[in-house]
């Protein structure tokens, strides 16, 4: 009776193309992982820009109107001072601005607020006017960077926003 085994050549073959297949699947994992990251920091960019867009033009159109001695228009660091009547229909004084490369937001005397994480840098706020003074209009443009400090690609993303907003006037 002849007994059936595997000779050295098939056992060689065989590992090499198990090597083949193992490298190939370590690759593909490794690029999944990739594209997963890149997905989460283009998500979390894009839904932090969305947010900051969204409140800054919510409270420009509840705005009574924009204190134009305080703000600063044109500039990549620009400044937004509005006035506004709180829910009592008290004045009071909202400001945007940059503080430490995010969108901070400060309402009368209080405490100032981030209104962005801190794996994000905002790099322009930039308020533009354009509608008179009786009736202002305001473009807003915004890039918002996730913070990448050991520069890998696929952590590398880059929001560019603009909306123009008007104030109500009653």
């Amino acid at each position: 009776m002849e007994k059936k085994a595997f000779t050295l050549v098939e056992i060689l073959v065989y590992t090499a193309i198990l090597g083949v297949i193992l490298t190939g699947l370590a690759g593909m994992f490794t690029w999944v992982s990739l594209v997963r990251t890149k997905v989460e920091v283009l998500t979390e960019t894009s839904s932090e820009a969305a947010k900051a867009m969204e409140r800054l033009s919510f409270e420009i159109r509840q705005g009574e109107s924009v204190n134009f001695t305080q703000s600063v228009f044109d500039s990549d660091n620009g400044r937004l001072s509005l006035q506004t009547k709180n829910y009592s229909q008290t004045e009071e004084t909202l400001d945007f601005y940059l503080c430490g490369g995010k969108l901070c937001f400060k309402k009368g005397a209080d405490t100032q607020v981030f209104l962005t994480s801190d794996r994000l840098e905002i790099s322009v706020l930039r308020f533009s006017r354009l509608g008179s003074d009786k009736t202002p209009s305001l473009e807003i443009s915004l890039d918002i960077a996730f913070k990448n400090p050991q520069n890998r690609s696929e952590k590398k993303a880059l929001v560019n926003l603009k909306s123009a907003v008007s104030l109500r006037t009653y």
